[in-house]
């Protein structure tokens, strides 16, 4: 849920951070790591395979504009496409205001957008914005949730009782929030840390496989981009990812650029980027547009090297 406090932990992919995103601030693809993927919900079979089906929730129920919205986030490598993907989404949600797969999947598309697409610094937290809402309000729509939450007024409590077929809104709310609230300084971000820390963890637990090792990948960034964070588990967490889902190449980017710069490793930072480089973008079909910009920002980082590591 939203609060007063104006930010938390970034996930990982954020502009705001010095050095190599500086340079990239026009490109803003590694703003997609934490959310670097292809199908919109991966939870049935998160490494490759359909979205997921809510069991509360018949495919019958499907309207037009929300089967219109998944047929052209198959084309998002188009940024026109993907536009029009999001904007359809969101007129599907319109019809269809209590349906958290529908939710979650205008989540997505938000930060997809957001992250790949618009270039514009208000433009996109504006969409990253509207990505937590609307994650917010798919967990709403879990009874447990939105019982513990009106009585307590804690998000992390509440996570408590999502299950399963709720990982997906949970891990964009958490994107998006994260993302929205990214600007902001150290001091700020170690004040959040427990929120995005427990948020995580229940992700974790729900889910550690879920979107290419999603979970991972976020309970990795977390201590790089704080003052005391604890390299050796923000390590074990990327090299987890990265053993899950191999064909994820969001998973050595973001090893690359969160862990070996922190650390000062400059041939892991190399030899990571080469990985991504060399490997097929469309290993994994269904990712193949993540995957070749992934392939797009490891280049850059890989050119600037010298310039990250003295």
């Amino acid at each position: 849920m939203r609060t007063a406090s104006p930010a938390l932990v970034t996930d990982p992919g954020s502009d705001a951070r010095p050095g190599i995103l500086a340079f990239l601030s026009g490109l803003c693809v590694l703003a997609a790591l934490m959310g670097l993927g292809g199908c919109v919900g991966g939870h049935v079979t998160p490494l490759n395979g359909p979205r997921p089906t809510y069991p509360f929730r018949a495919l019958e129920t499907h309207s037009p504009q929300w089967i219109l919205a998944d047929s052209l986030w198959d084309l998002r490598a188009d940024p026109a496409e993907a536009i029009r993907c999001l904007k359809t989404y969101r007129k599907a949600v319109k019809r269809q205001k209590k349906v958290p797969e529908l939710q979650a999947r205008l989540s997505h598309a938000c930060y997809f957008v957001a992250a790949f697409v618009e270039t514009s610094l208000e433009k996109k937290d504006a969409l990253f914005r509207e990505g937590e809402e609307a994650a917010e309000k798919a967990m709403l729509q879990h009874p447990g949730y939105a019982a513990r939450y009106r009585e307590s007024g804690d998000e992390t409590d509440a996570a408590r009782e999502l299950d399963s077929a709720y990982v997906e809104a949970l891990y964009w709310y958490v994107a998006n929030l994260g993302r929205e609230l990214n600007q902001e300084s150290a001091i700020i971000r170690q004040g959040n840390k427990d929120r995005v820390v427990a948020l995580t963890n229940r992700l974790l637990e729900m889910d550690d496989t879920f979107y290419y090792g999603g979970p991972h990948r976020i309970a990795g960034a977390i201590p790089t981009r704080l003052p005391n964070g604890d390299l050796k588990e923000a390590k074990a967490h990327f090299e987890k990812a990265i053993a899950l889902a191999p064909g994820f190449l969001g998973n050595r980017l973001a090893y690359a650029d969160f862990y070996a710069t922190r650390a000062g490793d400059k041939r892991l930072f190399l030899e990571q980027l080469a990985q991504v480089t060399a490997a097929r973008a469309d290993s994994l079909p269904e990712i193949g547009p993540e995957n070749r910009f992934a392939q797009e920002m490891a280049k850059a980082m890989a050119a600037k090297a010298s310039t990250l590591f003295k």
